[in-house]
């Protein structure tokens, strides 16, 4: 199984001088992406706090800005909904909704207008006009507003913009290996009582990798290496692309994200400039894949344990997802109904409970610091995240983040995500799924 080791970017990184990073991004990930959504639009306030810092460097630094569009994100739904009454509340607060407003250039009819700021969806009259693109809107979609204030990145050029400036410190700095870690290496003795300590990785080849700090980051494969007994699993999200004509994606002009928070389906309209390619994809409870690991247990012995980890088949959907994103599309953008996804995949979240990242030091380990449990809404923290995550191992994480970023207490035998931003229904297994395909498939030959 291919186990990425996903590193963040530390601006004082001599401090753990030499920093070693093993493997590469894996392509599988939420992080290797054409779109992620940037929004400080969270009912979180820390969340919609931090996520304002970032996307002001989204904003203002030339490198990230280039991979980074803000055409607005509409967040609809059929029914009120306390996340986004919540998530309005904290923009509007916060000032993001006001600051650096950038005029957006909506096509209406004939008319070009500008839009800035929050724009309140009070029927399914309004919610017409910011779909722009359809003749009708759902009749069930009745509520919610726009942020013209935020956006989404090209992700993967966003991730070989960091990897560009990590891999200009020295090699004395930052060493890369280009391997996979296969196990987490205790010591032999505990200093401590009852606390083992790491003192490195094994990777694929038998080779040993010792340090003094081991900085878990392996994100949806974390449960691959050490027993997080149920505090964070792999989920499985389905993504479809549509290609589109030069004359289609001059419709999408001026048209923010559409985002149904009672679905969890979202369309993304292709960045400006760039292949047209539309994003249609669900954040939701996702696809759960049991699988067989041997992992470092919380005794410091070998375990085997079953645990949700990223599935082999990346790039084939199954059914009861390609449908999904199809009933995505005809709720939508009903004109793009019958088109066939030019690509598909399954890209692999780290949840966890509450949605809350974990970014601690693990109780049990001696020099074992956890930085995982993105939850598939890390991304957008990637200007800023590596330096709260420094903050955090040095014990100076502002106080806001230190509750919901610290290391579960509790555990739970399967995660599943409850912070009020997913949707689609709960149980669903992947190989079950995949089997249903297959003997559909089979059935009709």
């Amino acid at each position: 199984m291919y186990r990425p080791h996903s590193f963040v970017f530390i601006s004082n990184i001599s401090v753990y001088s030499p920093l070693q990073l093993k493997d590469s991004f894996s392509p599988h990930t939420a992080s290797h992406d054409s779109s992620r959504l940037v929004r400080a639009d969270y009912a979180s306030t820390p969340y919609a706090r931090l996520a304002s810092e970032a996307q002001k460097l989204w904003r203002k630094d030339a490198e990230y800005a280039s991979c980074y569009h803000e055409g607005g994100i509409a967040f609809i739904s059929d029914n009120v909904s306390e996340y986004v009454e919540r998530a309005r509340v904290n923009v509007e607060n916060l000032g993001e909704s006001k600051t650096e407003n950038h005029g957006k250039a909506v096509i209406e009819g004939s008319q070009k207008t500008e839009r800035k700021g929050i724009e309140k969806l009070a029927d399914n009259t309004d919610i017409l006009k910011s779909m722009g693109i359809s003749t009708v809107a759902p009749a069930s979609l009745t509520y919610g507003y726009v942020n013209w204030s935020s956006g989404f990145c090209n992700a993967t050029a966003a991730m070989n913009v960091l990897l560009s400036r990590v891999q200009a410190f020295p090699s004395t700095r930052v060493q890369f290996i280009s391997s996979r870690a296969t196990r987490l290496l205790p010591s032999p003795e505990s200093v401590i009582p009852k606390r083992r300590k790491i003192i490195g990785v094994q990777i694929e080849s038998g080779e040993t990798v010792e340090a003094c700090l081991t900085i878990l980051a392996m994100g949806a494969w974390s449960g691959g290496l050490l027993d997080l007994n149920g505090r964070a699993e792999a989920s499985g999200q389905v993504v479809g692309y549509v290609q589109l004509s030069d004359g289609e994606r001059e419709r999408f002009r001026g048209v923010p994200v559409l985002f149904d928070l009672g679905t969890g389906l979202f369309v993304v309209p292709p960045m400006p400039g760039q292949e047209g390619l539309l994003k249609v994809a669900r954040h939701s409870y996702g696809y759960r894949n049991p699988s067989t690991s041997t992992v470092l247990g919380s005794a410091g012995q070998e375990v085997d344990i079953t645990v949700s980890l990223p599935g082999e088949d990346y790039g084939v959907l199954p059914d009861e997802g390609r449908q999904a994103l199809k009933e995505g599309l005809k709720k939508l953008v009903p004109w793009l109904e019958e088109r066939v996804f030019a690509s598909e995949r399954i890209c692999w979240y780290t949840d966890t409970s509450s949605g809350d990242f974990m970014v601690d030091w693990h109780p049990e380990f001696e020099g074992l610091f956890m930085a995982t449990g993105g939850s598939g809404h890390g991304f957008k923290f990637l200007p800023v995240l590596g330096e709260r995550i420094v903050e955090a191992l040095e014990g100076r994480l502002r106080e806001e983040l230190q509750w919901p970023w610290r290391w579960p207490g509790e555990s739970v035998n399967e995660v599943w995500t409850e912070d009020g931003s997913r949707g689609g229904r709960r149980g669903l297994r992947l190989a079950e799924e995949q089997k249903k395909r297959v003997s559909q498939g089979a059935s009709k030959l």
